[in-house]
């Protein structure tokens, strides 16, 4: 395998570590949608950004201790069986989508939830660059 190939074999492995932690913790995949942003040259450090339904936030699931389990299971899952580092879990609630917004998504072959555009994310993926 070339680099190229290696980076994105890591990053699938990393989707699979995201949603069987989110599968182990009994969150329901229509209440989430992910991104993962590398943040070092060769794909071996990641973050993962989680939109939320706001209805999940507001449910016990939501609660900030149970967020960080699931932040804290991900990581370490992701170390222990991938060497894959995950310097940090960004949760947020998209207000602006509802389930069925996210199953089309998830339907959708053209969808790569991998991939984000926003400046903000760039930022984001800086400053875990240092904890890398």
């Amino acid at each position: 395998m070339n680099l190229e190939e290696r980076m994105a074999y890591r990053r699938d492995m990393l989707f699979n570590i995201v949603r069987a932690s989110l599968t182990q913790f009994q969150v329901d995949p229509h209440d989430y949608h992910f991104k993962i942003v590398r943040i070092d040259r060769r794909g071996h450090c990641f973050v993962v950004m989680m939109d939320m339904l706001s209805a999940f936030m507001q449910s016990q699931h939501g609660k900030h201790a149970h967020l960080s389990s699931i932040a804290n299971y991900l990581t370490q899952n992701a170390m222990d069986r991938y060497g894959l580092v995950v310097s940090g879990v960004y949760w947020r609630i998209d207000e602006g989508m509802h389930s069925s917004d996210y199953e089309a998504l998830a339907e959708s072959p053209s969808s790569d939830a991998g991939l984000l555009e926003s400046d903000r994310t760039d930022a984001v993926a800086k400053r875990s660059l240092s904890r890398c």
